[in-house]
């Protein structure tokens, strides 16, 4: 019976970190296509300009849409992940 339960905590762990995982890379993939499409764009069409310096509030919201809310959502997401862990104990060789 022991085995069984944690058999299955791990079981339960994994899957809920793979999820994690899933949700991370789907957020990174989605935000380095979105870059890929637009820099094409940019070099294809002279008229699609990214450097909108003109704009500074064209240029918060492309930032902000490929690349600050993608940090912040993998940060928020892995959030939850358990810290290294250290040597617990030090042993002094004699």
């Amino acid at each position: 019976p022991h085995v069984a339960t944690f058999s299955r905590r791990i079981k339960r762990k994994t899957e809920e970190i793979a999820g994690e995982v899933g949700y991370v890379t789907t957020i990174c993939f989605t935000c380095f296509l979105i870059r890929c499409v637009m820099m094409c764009l940019n070099a294809f069409d002279k008229a699609a300009d990214l450097d909108v310096l003109s704009h500074p509030i064209l240029n918060f919201f492309y930032y902000l849409l490929v690349e600050i809310v993608p940090s912040a959502m993998v940060l928020f997401i892995l959030r939850k992940l358990p810290p290294k862990r250290g040597i617990t104990q030090y042993h002094p060789i004699h």
